[in-house]
């Protein structure tokens, strides 16, 4: 491993020895096209050249952190490997961290090693030389790892929401004056955002107003609003989201951004009127966390070698299964990325556009004029794509239109709502396209769901149950499991993987399809071709220690109820 610098060597390294663009094509990173349209994007926005090439896709922000660390002679460390000592951990102020972008490690031969988004800044470095009385030891981390690490060792269990609050408790919910609303709703959404949500809820009752935070998949309890409060935070809500205030009878959808610890986060909004008012769920995008891998979602080699061969197909139909919130869209956004679209014409039809993608044409649907899926996809045809996302198959006609489009020389990409990735034919003939053309058309399906991972800081080894034993069918097994620590709020989890099966078709299983052959004959046919389903996948996560089987069978069991369910 390559020893890192020490704070006063950084200062001295300020002039990269070789050029960013030149060293990025040395590497193989990116060819002379791309450096030479960058160059031509830079002279006119006058923007970094490490920024252009992460906004126009050509590489990812781990390839630019790890070239400027090298200039630096700077180890680019991640939060996965990084084991910060928590005694120095907790003497540190995260405002502090927050606001130079640097977290402490641990004492390596006497010096601090402290990990900098930016080691090169002589403002920040000064900054912590001042607050650190020993020798400092620079190392590189990404911003969305810095946040990670944020998140794991200054949990946001009690937000500014209940300091906020506290004052009303104390005077038993009397109300005065100098309850801000707009702080009080900044604070809700800083809270979510903090604390890794993927999801707000505002939920009005009777008496209160239930605030709760998706984390890692599951809903967790936040604080509970005064009703005399709640108006005025949705009405807040509203107005960032460019909505009508007045209108109380009818749902409306809007999007906003808020600019939180120097990154800008959007927000997409949903209110929705209920019984006791309006019940509102803001979905956090935050973009800080970069584009993922697929490898980085957590499909396996095998997979995404496969996955990635068929993203470099001239056409045909792939889908992408699995319920709401399994991470479909993710899914298909970094498939999308392994698409070459400098040299193809990508284009997307979305509800909504979640993420910009670069060199991709995006358009989002819109209901109330009539521009709907169906509308989008007509459209798209006219517009000479090579590849296309369509958001969602919904009904036959999107169905129709996405299949003839993979046999006239598009590569189709979307998502189906199915439990299986085998259910997605059956489903597409629901639709009523016809088998001899979900034959021609589908290249194959790929279903999913998110399960949540071990907390790493209080893994433990325990023996498997009988029950465990059984499902994994092996005799014995030490299996690894979070045993609940302030950093993962006592749940035992922190963060997601992905557990997937992945179908293709051959010629055994199209003239299965031709003849429109029941599931257990299809899935026959795919075993035999190699497949291996979700259940099995999740297996190899347990035994590999990355979650556990209470977590895959939460998110991934049988319509019908077991024995033990039974008794």
């Amino acid at each position: 491993m390559k020893p890192a610098a020490r704070e006063s060597e950084a200062g001295a390294a300020t002039q990269p020895r070789l050029r960013l663009g030149e060293a990025l094509v040395a590497q193989g990173l990116i060819d002379e096209q791309q450096l030479q349209l960058a160059l031509a994007e830079q002279s006119q926005v006058r923007r970094p050249l490490g920024e252009i090439l992460i906004g126009l896709g050509f590489v990812r922000r781990d390839a630019i952190a790890r070239h400027l660390a090298s200039e630096l002679g700077l180890e680019l460390v991640s939060a996965r490997t990084l084991q910060p000592d928590p005694l120095i951990v907790s003497g540190v102020d995260p405002d502090l961290i927050r606001e130079n972008g640097a977290f402490p490690i641990r004492f390596v031969d006497g010096r601090l090693q402290v990990a900098m988004v930016d080691p090169s800044d002589p403002v920040k470095v000064a900054n912590l030389r001042r607050h650190f009385v020993s020798e400092l030891e620079l190392l590189m981390i990404l911003e969305a790892d810095l946040h990670t690490l944020l998140r794991k060792f200054f949990p946001e269990s009690k937000g500014h929401v209940a300091e906020l609050l506290a004052p009303l408790r104390a005077r038993d919910g009397a109300i005065e004056e100098d309850i801000s609303i707009e702080r009080l709703t900044d604070s809700i959404i800083g809270d979510g955002i903090r604390r890794g949500a993927t999801d707000i809820h505002l939920h009005p009752e009777e008496q209160v107003t239930r605030v709760r935070f998706r984390l890692d998949g599951v809903l967790r309890q936040a604080e509970l609003l005064p009703r005399s409060l709640t108006a005025g935070v949705i009405s807040r809500i509203k107005i960032l989201s460019q909505l009508d205030i007045s209108e109380r009878r009818r749902p409306q959808d809007g999007r906003m951004r808020v600019q939180l610890d120097g990154r800008k986060v959007d927000l997409r909004v949903s209110v929705l009127p209920v019984s006791h008012g309006e019940s509102v769920v803001l979905r956090i995008l935050d973009r800080a966390t970069g584009s993922l891998t697929m490898g980085e979602l957590g499909i396996s080699s095998r997979q995404v070698h496969l996955l990635e061969h068929i993203a470099a197909r001239p056409n045909g139909l792939f889908l992408v299964t699995g319920p709401t919130g399994s991470g479909k869209t993710t899914t298909l956004y970094s498939l999308l990325s392994r698409v070459d679209a400098l040299r193809r014409n990508v284009a997307t039809i979305e509800d909504p556009v979640e993420y910009m993608l670069p060199f991709v044409r995006q358009s989002q649907v819109d209901h109330g004029i009539g521009f709907d899926f169906k509308a989008g996809l007509r459209a798209l045809m006219r517009q000479d794509p090579d590849v296309i996302l369509v958001g969602e198959i919904r009904d036959e006609e999107t169905a129709e239109m996405a299949v003839k489009a993979s046999m006239t020389g598009h590569l189709v990409f979307s998502t189906l709502h199915t439990n299986n990735a085998l259910g997605s034919i059956p489903r597409l003939l629901d639709l009523g396209i016809a088998s001899y053309l979900v034959e021609d058309a589908l290249v194959g399906a790929l279903a999913q769901r998110l399960v949540r991972r071990n907390c790493s800081a209080c893994l433990t080894e325990v023996e498997a149950t009988e029950k465990e034993l059984a499902w994994l069918g092996v005799e014995r097994a030490f299996l690894l499991k979070g045993a609940g620590c302030r950093q993962c709020e006592q749940s035992g989890y922190q963060g997601r993987t992905v557990i997937a099966e992945l179908f293709l078709m051959d010629a055994e299983i199209a003239q299965l399809v031709r003849r429109e052959s029941a599931l257990p004959q299809l899935l026959e046919a795919s075993m035999r071709a190699g497949f291996v389903d979700m259940e099995q996948d999740g297996r190899q996560k347990v035994l590999a220690g990355l979650t556990t089987v209470e977590e895959v069978q939460r998110v991934h069991r049988s319509t019908y109820l077991s024995s033990d369910e039974r008794a």
